[in-house]
């Protein structure tokens, strides 16, 4: 239920504001595993050049390519061979 009711659009806020909060010479590394692997991955791609890193244990991936090619960081994704659902 929780990961259901996350609003993308407030958790890219809650991402680009803190970045903002850090200020202009801050770099980042994101991580996260499930729901939150998932916003690694959407978090290095709100944050541009800013991400040094970023790595997914399971969360879902990003699907559009164009948006993809934005990443200006490594992406390691961590998950199963046998699992049926990356999440």
């Amino acid at each position: 239920k929780l990961m259901q009711g996350c609003d993308a659009a407030r958790a890219a806020a809650i991402i680009q504001g803190a970045a903002k909060y850090a200020g202009d010479a801050a770099d980042f590394r994101t991580m996260g595993w499930c729901f939150g692997g998932g916003w690694s991955l959407q978090g290095a791609l709100l944050l541009g050049d800013k991400v040094k890193a970023c790595v997914m244990y399971y969360g879902m991936p990003e699907k559009d390519v164009e948006k993809l090619k934005t990443l200006s960081t490594d992406v390691v994704m961590v998950h199963a061979m046998k699992d049926k659902w990356i999440t």
